[in-house]
């Protein structure tokens, strides 16, 4: 939702990125987007979209961004033949490894590998910050927005967790559930498939509903325009203070954890998407 900017940076890149996989498609879903992203798509990615390595949805509900509900939605779009789901966000690169190797390419060689086996492959984490520095801090890399998993057990898990509203937490929750709770073995890629655009606080929350921010913190961090660092990234002391319910979101995660919930859903990715 309304980061055309980034899409604009990352999707092209991504598609050539991963033209060494031919079975590689990307699922693009507009969550009721209000900048010019269904007119960009139309004008830059018909040719791609006409020849199904586009797949483009687009649904009109949605009036503000609910992370975990889009990609549940976005996921429900993916093709049911589809073997291997990897969750991108739009400030994501796919990225290569160091050889050149693509995203895709990489993925399948390890879902191969592990045949037989209940896992799910995520990118490094902030536990890994300190092997990617660039010359400019603000440049490192992440695993949000980043998870792959095969077709049918992200749907046998109904996704990501619909009980935690907004932002933050929902990728780690799937993950700890998957690994903690259910018992899938995690796999790490390489810390260069975790490349993405650093944008700041402001742009990471100013979709989110009123009603779980404080509108006051979120103008001041508009005005500060910092750009999102690693210390600032889910701590209790840091999140509660310009985003509440990231805190609420917090402790719904680990009382799955605590009771040991493995499906968090009763109904996910619910409401109607129309494919372009």
């Amino acid at each position: 939702m309304n980061r055309l900017k980034h899409l604009k940076r990352t999707l092209p890149q991504n598609i050539k990125d991963n033209e060494d996989y031919e079975n590689c498609v990307f699922v693009v879903l507009n969550y009721n987007s209000q900048d010019d992203l269904h007119k960009w798509m139309l004008d830059n990615m018909g040719e791609q979209i006409e020849s199904g390595q586009v797949i483009y949805y687009r649904t009109l509900e949605p009036e503000f961004f609910w992370h975990n509900h889009a990609k549940n939605m976005a996921a429900k779009c993916t093709p049911e033949d589809a073997e291997i789901i990897c969750s991108i966000d739009s400030d994501n690169y796919t990225a290569t490894d160091k050889e050149g190797v693509g995203l895709a390419v990489q993925l399948n060689e390890i879902f191969n590998h592990w045949i037989g086996t209940n896992i799910f492959v995520r990118a490094a984490g902030w536990e890994h910050r300190e092997e990617a520095w660039h010359t400019d801090s603000h440049k490192y890399y992440s695993a949000s927005g980043k998870i792959a998993t095969r077709r049918k057990d992200f749907f046998k898990y109904r996704g990501f967790n619909e009980k935690l509203k907004g932002h933050y937490f929902d990728e780690e929750e799937l993950w700890q559930r998957l690994e903690k709770v259910v018992g899938f073995r995690k796999i790490t890629l390489p810390v260069e498939y975790s490349k993405f655009i650093n944008h700041t606080n402001y742009e990471r929350l100013i979709n989110i509903d009123p009603g779980l921010i404080d509108r006051n913190i979120l103008e001041k961090l508009r005005k500060e325009n910092h750009p999102f660092t690693s210390k600032e990234f889910m701590k209790d002391e840091d999140v509660s203070g310009y985003y509440p319910n990231g805190k609420e979101n917090q402790r719904r995660a680990e009382e799955v954890l605590k009771k040991r919930i493995r499906i968090t859903n009763d109904k996910w990715g619910e409401g109607k998407v129309e494919k372009i």
